[in-house]
């Protein structure tokens, strides 16, 4: 038998749980390092800048200058937001002649913003 918290065992005895249940979820939730890397996604996405990037590469591939007249910032904000981007996987850059071209790197970064928009838009 699992060791349980404190909480656990008083919240086990007052509630009707399926304990194999609890068992089965504990197995298939993601390590606290993968949450952690998933919370930094979700932090770092947060930030209107590097949201309306991403938004803005869901409909295609960008040179910098074309993604700052989108989101109407400067080069050097999108090179500076955008390396985070790349860093943690979610950009991916190609250069073709004296540009650098930024995509989706993420096949579901675009599927999750997707699914934010058609919630906010209810």
């Amino acid at each position: 038998m699992e060791i349980m918290k404190k909480a656990e065992m008083k919240y086990y005895k007052t509630a009707r749980i399926d304990k194999e249940k609890i068992s089965s979820v504990r197995k298939k939730m993601k390590s606290d390092r993968t949450m952690q890397e998933i919370v930094k996604i979700f932090q770092v996405i947060g930030g209107p800048t590097k949201a309306d990037i991403i938004s803005a590469l869901c409909f295609d591939e960008m040179c910098a200058p074309e993604i700052a007249a989108v989101i109407n910032t400067t080069r050097s904000n999108v090179a500076h937001q955008v390396k985070t981007l790349i860093e943690l996987g979610l950009v991916k850059s190609r250069r073709k002649g004296k540009y650098v071209f930024y995509s989706l790197d993420a096949k579901g970064i675009k599927w999750v913003f997707d699914e934010f928009l058609k919630r906010i838009r209810k």
